[in-house]
């Protein structure tokens, strides 16, 4: 009987897994070896690290045979076919990979995989590392987020200018852009503790004295009331868009172009669930951000027509 194309991919999966399995002791020396050499400052990796190491092979290997076998058996379209019967597909692909106002029509498909990718990878991260250390250097990548997406916010200002749109819809936009990129850039200017963190220099007066961190910042005096205001926040922005989205109305170009699209719903969700760790909460949202900078920078340079007023 002749193999399928994908029972031959799901066959080399499964052979590349038994390999796998197989030589299992030799690559973990090898990768010990390299761990050694090549990344460990004291040349010798310490026994949490190994374990680790030995933990992400053997997960690698049980995410390989579960894929080749879904691919063997043709189990995704099964399942398609099955879930079809309770859940409208085509709908739902409708509202989640359709934006209303912006052409670029890949946008929203990547925005989707990018969040769902960086959410499910962070969890991950979690269960295996545990919470992020305060000042790693997780957080000081995300922290470079947040300047990034104010950058493309001020970007977005030039954009407007070569549209054919009324005066009125013009400075609605720039001045909401300039308010966003604003408040953006001091989240950045915070997490940074206004350059502390890049030059080292020590908290004097009131930071040193009411600071809980003892950080040139100012979001570090209301530590104590973070726990409830956090929830608040996360739980209550996914409550309102959700409000928008699942019970949409027509909305004037200005509010289609800074409320976030569905393609963003599943990163603001891990953001509302997350709420319960501050640094977890925030490296969801600097990515949040990002992506719904890049997309309010592409909807204004791929527009080609004319805007309705915002009145």
């Amino acid at each position: 009987m002749t193999m399928s194309k994908n029972q031959i991919i799901g066959a080399i999966g499964l052979f590349i897994a038994i390999l796998l399995i197989i030589f299992f002791p030799q690559i973990m020396l090898l990768l010990k070896h390299i761990g050694d050499v090549y990344i460990s400052s004291d040349q010798n990796m310490d026994p949490r690290s190994i374990f680790l190491v030995n933990l992400l092979l053997i997960l690698l290997i049980v995410v390989i045979i579960v894929i080749s076998i879904s691919i063997y058996f043709n189990v995704v379209t099964r399942l398609l076919m099955i879930s079809s019967v309770l859940i409208d597909w085509s709908r739902l692909k409708q509202f989640f990979l359709t934006d209303r106002i912006c052409n670029e029509r890949h946008l929203p498909s990547i925005m989707l995989i990018i969040s769902v990718t960086y959410g499910l990878l962070l969890f991950v991260y979690l269960l295996i590392f545990g919470i992020p250390r305060t000042e790693g250097i997780i957080e000081e990548l995300s922290s470079l987020l947040f300047l990034f997406s104010g950058l493309i916010l001020l970007a977005a200002i030039a954009q407007v200018g070569k549209n054919q749109i009324t005066t009125r819809a013009r400075k609605e936009i720039v001045v909401t852009l300039i308010l966003s990129a604003g408040v953006v850039l001091f989240i950045f200017g915070e997490e940074i503790s206004w350059g502390q963190r890049i030059f080292n220099w020590k908290a004097e007066g009131v930071f040193e004295e009411y600071n809980f961190q003892k950080e040139t910042n100012t979001h570090n005096f209301f530590n104590p009331i973070f726990p409830f205001i956090y929830p608040l926040i996360g739980i209550g922005s996914f409550i309102i868009l959700f409000f928008i989205w699942f019970f949409p109305k027509n909305k004037p170009y200005f509010y289609e172009l800074f409320i976030p699209p569905p393609s963003l719903f599943f990163i603001v969700f891990l953001m509302a669930i997350s709420t319960f760790h501050r640094e977890i909460y925030e490296e969801l949202l600097a990515l949040f951000l990002l992506l719904h900078s890049i997309r309010i920078f592409v909807c204004l340079r791929a527009l080609d027509t004319e805007l309705p007023t915002t009145a």
